[in-house]
């Protein structure tokens, strides 16, 4: 289970013994505050696709974007309508919860 009062420390916008968000810059309400965490976002390590760039914070999303999705048709259809799906849980949620020809069965 992850830590949350650890990650917050982290972040130097927690303080425990107040139980509140503070911060070096002020109030949270502060523009200054949402600055400091826009700046600690930007900063992060990113790994970007060169056919398509977009931008990835894990190197494996990087590999299976380029495996399965950057310039290729998706590989799933939806057995009850003609949409088309590149993964397989997105075409399962489709299924469920999205699908109009199923949709109109309920």
């Amino acid at each position: 289970m992850v830590d949350m009062v650890s990650i917050m420390n982290d972040v130097d916008l927690w303080n425990p013994s107040e139980t509140s968000w503070t911060s070096n810059v002020g109030n949270v309400n502060s523009p200054d505050v949402f600055q400091e965490l826009i700046s600690q976002v930007a900063n992060l390590k990113t790994y970007k696709c060169h056919q398509c760039n977009k931008n990835y914070r894990i190197k494996s999303s990087l590999r299976r974007h380029l495996a399965m999705e950057c310039g290729k048709e998706p590989q799933f259809s939806c057995p009850h309508c003609s949409r088309k799906i590149k993964h397989k849980h997105d075409l399962l949620v489709h299924i469920k919860f999205h699908c109009p020809v199923l949709r109109k069965r309920l």
